[in-house]
């Protein structure tokens, strides 16, 4: 497949987007209306000396540039992340704990060139979100769980400037874990009281934005107070 487009190219496969998923194309509130006439977007392209369209694409995320008009008239590109399945399934975060404890997994992020702890979390595949939360325990700690006690604690969007994209998140009693999957770069499988998981939290050990909400959508279901 095609990983980077220019021009016409970029184009083509905009409009082919637009037809897929014309959701992802409206423009519900006036602030920012997406232009999507092509001879208007042509125009401004030659005008501008600026690739509007799909401009790079991977198995895993397409890379977006729309051109957007705001009240005033004024137009200019606007970047975003979309979906390869175009948003048809959410991705999976899961909570998971054995007992009374949390379990966390230490894994090297390539974005940030380092190692962070995390809860596991994973691309969906196209199945049930419950089924796709009890697979991803499975290969990532190699968890014992059973789908019935896995249940779904919220629905997040990651970054609502960039990324069209949400996760599910659940939470999971596990009967045990056993092994990181260490191909996936987890070194490491941390098993914390409550306690220790807030004390990680204050120190900033724990920096990765969907295990923090995940905790404070368990705590707040609870009825927990949320320590400052």
């Amino acid at each position: 497949m095609k990983i980077q487009l220019t021009g016409a190219e970029a184009l083509d496969r905009y409009f082919e987007l637009m037809e897929q998923a014309p959701a992802l194309f409206e423009s519900p509130a006036p602030a920012l209306k997406i232009v999507t006439d092509r001879a208007v977007i042509e125009n401004w392209m030659q005008d501008s000396d600026f690739v509007i369209g799909v401009v790079y694409e991977t198995p895993w995320n397409i890379h977006c540039v729309d051109l957007v008009e705001n009240p005033g008239g004024v137009r200019f590109p606007y970047e975003r992340v979309l979906p390869v399945d175009l948003g048809k399934h959410h991705g999976t975060v899961i909570l998971p704990k054995l007992g009374d404890d949390y379990i966390l997994i230490r894994i090297f992020r390539h974005a940030l060139r380092t190692y962070v702890w995390e809860f596991p979390r994973g691309f969906n595949d196209g199945i049930d979100g419950i089924a796709n939360a009890v697979k991803e325990l499975q290969e990532e700690i190699g968890a014992e769980v059973r789908p019935e006690n896995v249940r779904l604690i919220g629905t997040v969007s990651p970054n609502t400037a960039f990324e069209a994209i949400y996760v599910d998140i659940f939470e999971a009693e596990i009967d045990a874990y056993h092994a990181p999957q260490e191909e996936e770069g987890i070194t490491r499988i941390m098993q914390v009281s409550r306690e220790e998981l807030v004390r990680m939290i204050r120190a900033g050990e724990i920096v990765d934005s969907f295990t923090l909400t995940a905790y404070l959508l368990s705590s707040q279901q609870k009825g927990e107070k949320i320590e400052q």
